[in-house]
């Protein structure tokens, strides 16, 4: 379990309008924020939430909005375009929790990042390393539940310019080598 960094932060106008539109029960969360952190637009936002209710309401709220656009629905995110929001807004329904359980699912640091709303306070929480991963361009491995999707994640990170490190290739060699060769591998990429 990572000891996460958790701080008050000003967010960006798709942010704050995402969270206007959607309450204070959503976490934004993901690699938007390599992208957002470097003054890039990203090319979606990742929205998760506490709870099943949450999820139920934010769904809600856009498809019965007449401006937001439907754009797909997978087993693991409903996309919309929102608009005056430049990317489309992801709802991720397949991992509910707190920010830090929700941090706990991703791979590498430079996606370990989020904001969250709390008494209509804007908190900011990262992995500790992810300053530094973001401006080295380097991909770190936080946890390894899919090591194969993990690699072929690492192989998409590598065409935005981030990097493994040797040893983050190293523990995901590792990992692979453990499994099972009958392991039925899905290489789609996780979130």
């Amino acid at each position: 379990m990572t000891n996460y960094l958790d701080n008050l932060t000003v967010p960006n106008n798709d942010i704050e309008k995402i969270f206007d539109i959607l309450g204070e029960g959503i976490i934004i969360a993901g690699g938007c924020f390599k992208d957002v952190n470097k003054g890039i637009r990203p090319k979606d936002y990742d929205v998760w939430f506490k709870t099943p209710m949450d999820f139920a309401q934010a769904a809600t709220i856009l498809a019965c909005d007449t401006d937001c656009s439907f754009l797909y629905n997978s087993d693991k995110a409903i996309g919309y375009s929102v608009p005056g929001i430049m990317p489309h807004v992801e709802l991720i329904l397949f991992k509910f929790g707190n920010v830090k359980d929700i941090l706990d699912c991703f791979d590498f640091t430079i996606t370990q990042y989020a904001i969250y709303k709390e008494n209509h306070l804007f908190h900011s929480v990262c992995n500790p390393d992810f300053a530094k991963d973001l401006k080295d361009h380097n991909l770190n491995v936080t946890q390894l539940e899919y090591p194969a999707q993990t690699l072929a994640r690492m192989f998409r990170y590598t065409t935005y310019g981030y990097y493994p490190t040797p040893l983050a290739l190293q523990k995901v060699c590792r990992e692979i080598t453990k499994m099972s060769a009958n392991a039925k591998i899905d290489l789609s990429p996780l979130y």
